[in-house]
């Protein structure tokens, strides 16, 4: 039985090297064809200079290659999750690959270790193979859920910073870089991602299209609508100030409303709360005096 489980996971681990080994030995040739056609250039000496750069990328396509899901936006969700670093990117595809092995692994052994029989232990190991298959997209999907209401609750915060600094003078670009470099404790997530789209900015692309390229992978309506009415202000004329202060108002009673709607739910909650624990207590506070003494009553007539 054991030596069953051992087998099947020294085929799994070779099927994988081999997979890792197939597509390195193809980003090899590929770079080293690339690498032949610019010797004869005088100002291909960047290559080299990459060289780090380029075998990190290629170990992570390989990790996505091999860990890649049917009709799964990885992509959107790392975006979503605020995991856009090639190290960040590099660490989930990699547990995205290894976590089905390691579950299928630990499901084996400790179906072998309680003493269970091979079909039994087979199964353990493809139950463990199935939650490592299935872990890795929720926890990118937690994580990037738990991202957009964190966005979504700083965004009040932003357009009053807005408002403030429009009403001090500043220009759209000035107050976008105040807010990302001096506004990180109050507003992390949104400086993180408004800082990306002002180097985009600065790189050259035009100022809507770096602020539609931030606003459109995040999914957080309140951002979409704040970048809707930049472009429209600085595009159109018109007061921004006026226009934050609005929508400002507006956001405002969509909070009010929310925290209503939770109130709610939670008094609700806590009548089930109330019956299913305090009403047993308080029924044997109230009624067991009477309960007791007409027990003694009919102990007496007996």
């Amino acid at each position: 039985m054991h030596w069953l489980i051992i087998v099947a996971v020294l085929l799994a681990g070779a099927g994988l090297v081999l997979i890792v080994l197939l597509r390195q030995r193809e980003g090899d040739d590929a770079r080293r064809r690339f690498q032949e056609v610019l010797d004869s250039r005088q100002d291909a000496g960047w290559l080299p200079r990459g060289e780090g750069e380029t075998v990190g990328s290629g170990t992570r396509q390989v990790l996505k290659r091999v860990s890649r899901r049917p009709g799964e936006t990885t992509g959107v969700n790392l975006r979503r999750a605020g995991w856009m670093t090639p190290g960040s990117q590099t660490v989930y595809y990699a547990f995205a690959a290894f976590s089905p092995i390691v579950g299928m692994v630990a499901g084996g052994l400790w179906g072998a270790g309680i003493g269970e029989g091979l079909g039994d232990a087979a199964a353990l190991a493809f139950l463990g193979f199935g939650a490592g298959y299935l872990l890795p997209p929720r926890v990118l999907g937690w994580q990037a859920q738990r991202r957009q209401k964190v966005m979504r609750d700083e965004m009040l915060a932003v357009l009053h910073l807005l408002r403030m600094l429009f009403s001090a003078g500043l220009s759209l670009e000035h107050a976008l870089r105040v807010i990302s470099e001096q506004a990180r404790e109050l507003v992390p997530e949104l400086a993180k991602e408004i800082g990306l789209a002002l180097a985009r900015i600065n790189a050259g692309q035009e100022r809507g299209d770096a602020l539609d390229e931030m606003a459109a992978p995040l999914d957080v309506p309140e951002l979409s609508d704040t970048v809707a009415i930049l472009k429209q202000a600085t595009r159109y004329g018109g007061s921004l100030r006026e226009s934050l202060t609005r929508f400002a108002a507006l956001m405002e009673d969509r909070h009010l409303t929310g925290l209503r709607e939770y109130v709610s739910k939670l008094s609700a909650k806590m009548t089930v709360v109330m019956v299913v624990f305090m009403f047993p207590a308080l029924m044997l506070f109230l009624a067991g005096p009477g309960f007791l003494a007409l027990g003694r009553a009919l102990t007496r007539m007996l």
